[in-house]
């Protein structure tokens, strides 16, 4: 449908005709009441534009009649309560655009849809700027805190990882010294115990008759295999923390380069410092004063 489309504007005043709306706002007879119009611009007349102060432009496919302004770009500068859409097509009227859509094979049963993102204000008269300003520092806090994640989740991983290696070779001189020094604090050797008996999983019965093995005692690690795995879980973690680092060196931020910050350094703002507990403007992203817990 977009290569029908060369423009999508809000509006101040309501539309199609509403006698309420139009009674008030419009003290003459004509019962138009767009405020999209040609020669709005004296420079651009054959351009449908909005009355300034009277609309806004959110979808701008002609960049003859103005900057471009594509899908899922933010659009600044909204000062009122929109109350009309109006979609510019690209043909000079309607039974063209019909003809045009009937030559391509569309199903002109299917009705025109346009997705719009919107915030509602519940206050019984919302302020509008107050809104915007909202809006938009909740969408610059969410871009800040996505570019506080850059390679956070690694820099996580190294500091665990760090953290694991001093636990394993801490674990791993405890067993050495013990093995080493255990002639001297090694006391008599118990009896073996008796074997564990069967598991209520295996039918004493199908035991006797052979169908089922009751399950073993547990085997005995050696101190040698121990020390080897755990020189082995050095290893692998020391070979995890050369790859993260290799990962997250030189990662400096610019102007024209990303960094992120640690999870302490950039939490999520709209989660408590627990890092659980889901703060007061956590479900819309708000940005109001108390709506984020997570930066304080």
């Amino acid at each position: 449908m977009c290569r029908y489309i060369t423009g999508i504007h809000f509006t101040q005043k309501a539309c199609p005709y509403l006698r309420e709306s139009f009674e008030n706002n419009f003290p003459t007879s004509n019962y138009s009441n767009s405020e999209v119009n040609f020669e709005v611009s004296e420079s651009l007349p054959d351009c449908a534009l909005p009355v300034p102060e009277r609309g806004i432009t959110f979808l701008q496919m002609d960049e003859r009649c103005g900057r471009s302004i594509v899908a899922e770009e933010i659009t600044l500068g909204l000062t009122f309560e929109p109350k009309c859409l109006v979609v510019v097509i690209r043909p000079d009227h309607r039974k063209a655009l019909f003809d045009e859509m009937l030559a391509a094979g569309r199903n002109l049963a299917n009705a025109l849809e346009i997705s719009v993102n919107y915030t509602v204000g519940l206050h019984s008269n919302p302020d509008v700027p107050s809104i915007e300003s909202n809006c938009q520092n909740s969408l610059l806090m969410q871009q800040n805190y996505e570019a506080d994640k850059i390679l956070q989740a690694e820099f996580s991983r190294l500091e665990k990882v760090r953290e694991d290696i001093e636990k394993v070779t801490a674990l791993k001189n405890l067993l050495d010294y013990a093995h080493s020094h255990q002639r001297f604090f090694q006391a008599p050797s118990p009896p073996p115990p008796p074997p564990p008996p069967p598991s209520p999983d295996y039918p004493e019965a199908d035991v006797e008759e052979g169908r089922l093995s009751p399950p073993g005692p547990p085997v005995q690690v050696t101190v040698e295999l121990r020390f080897r795995q755990l020189t082995q879980d050095v290893v692998d973690l020391q070979n995890e923390e050369a790859s993260l680092l290799q990962e997250v060196s030189g990662c400096v931020g610019t102007r024209t380069k990303e960094c992120g910050i640690s999870a302490t350094e950039g939490p999520h703002p709209w989660l408590g410092v627990d890092g659980t507990s889901k703060c007061r403007g956590y479900y819309t992203l708000s940005a109001r004063f108390g709506d984020m817990c997570g930066c304080v």
